[in-house]
């Protein structure tokens, strides 16, 4: 009778339930590690969103480097040169000919751009006012909104009080802004240099973090991002080059004030795929205007041309070499990246969305999927 209330009195243990007390311990082992790995993995995840921008500058530098490299293996093949002296010959010749643009068209450009800036809104007036003229005018101006309407106040002692606030703050805010654009570009080119360098070291240590099993195919996946980023920016760079002298030359002959300037503005703009030539084209477009209807739409005819002669020469000329980029999904990377990391991920958009069909194809496409497709620059089996 004691024996069996003793008994009831006391709580089984692991063995007496069938249980084995091991496989209790491992089993408490096993959650502590899956939380302890879920909780590590979303300190990492916040730890890059915070620091999502100095990433987007390390990417800049790669792309970059990648770039500076390509010109330097060129120099070499053609020279006697060894890899260090012909990286040093090409970044050397970009120095000297970025210090001639700056000393010879740096303040003709500077003055141009203060004097775009003084007649666009006048030229935007001047410009509505003809577009009124023209028939079914007065509906496309009921589409715009109105320019310089909502600016004034109507207390001169409050503007005047505000007025001084607004232009500290304005100081504050381009100080501020050109601090970060000349930091972030310093930062890029150091980048750019050190990568380009030695770009190996950067590439062994990441094969170095996959299984010694598919080394191989890391190394392979790292130098086919290499060759495809290389002919992207090429092409890029000489697409840029295309539009914005076909640009400038066309606005030059219309009679277009600022042409050099404008054409300027086409060609840097024209990094950004879809958006860039549009927003380049509307300060050319009013100025056209300004000058009269016709040759406002001669201007339009114009952007229009150069873009469809880059759309269907240049840019297929350049996806030979280069991964397809759909326009669906260009426009939609632009949109993403340009809500979440503004300027700086509308920049590096494209870039990015290269990179990204390039690792779709190769390690889902080809390695989970098992299909053969043709992927440029990936090393023969």
């Amino acid at each position: 009778m004691h024996d069996h209330v003793w008994e009831s009195s006391h709580p089984q243990s692991a063995d007496d339930r069938g249980v084995p007390s091991g496989q209790a311990t491992s089993f408490v082992r096993r959650a502590l590690i899956a939380v302890g790995l879920v909780a590590l993995a979303v300190l990492i995840a916040g730890v890059l969103w915070y620091a999502v921008d100095v990433l987007m500058v390390a990417f800049a530098g790669v792309l970059f480097a990648v770039g500076l490299r390509g010109l330097s293996d060129w120099v070499q093949q053609h020279t006697r040169l060894s890899s260090g002296w012909a990286l040093a010959l090409v970044t050397g010749a970009i120095a000297v000919l970025f210090a001639l643009v700056v000393t010879l068209f740096a303040a003709s450009i500077a003055q141009q751009v203060t004097q775009l800036t003084q007649q666009l809104p006048q030229s935007a007036q001047e410009a509505r006012q003809r577009v009124e003229q023209l028939p079914g005018g007065q509906q496309i101006i009921s589409l715009v909104p109105q320019i310089g309407g909502g600016g004034q106040q109507e207390g001169g002692g409050q503007q005047g009080s505000g007025g001084q606030s607004g232009v500290a703050s304005g100081i504050a805010s381009l100080f501020s802004t050109s601090l970060g654009l000349v930091a972030n570009v310093a930062l890029i080119s150091f980048l750019a240099l050190y990568f380009a360098a030695d770009p190996d070291l950067y590439i062994t240590g990441a094969v170095r973090l996959v299984p010694k099993t598919r080394r191989k195919r890391a190394r392979d996946v790292l130098h086919t991002l290499g060759y495809t980023l290389r002919w992207w920016l090429l092409g890029q760079l000489l697409s840029m080059t295309v539009v914005g002298i076909l640009t400038g030359l066309g606005l030059l002959l219309l009679g277009v004030p600022l042409a050099p300037v404008l054409g300027l503005l086409a060609g840097l703009l024209d990094f950004v795929p879809t958006v860039g030539p549009i927003i380049a084209a509307v300060p050319g477009v009013l100025l056209a205007f300004s000058q009269g209807s016709t040759t406002g739409l001669l201007a339009i005819g114009l952007y229009v041309l150069v873009q469809i002669l880059e759309g269907y020469v240049l840019y297929p000329l350049i996806q030979e070499r280069a991964v397809k980029l759909p326009p669906a999904l260009t426009i939609l990377s632009l949109a993403v990246m340009g809500v979440l990391l503004g300027a700086l991920g509308l920049l590096l958009a494209t870039p990015l969305l290269v990179v990204v069909l390039t690792l779709v194809k190769m390690l889902y496409v080809e390695d989970a999927l098992g299909d053969q497709i043709d992927v440029p620059g990936e090393p023969s089996a």
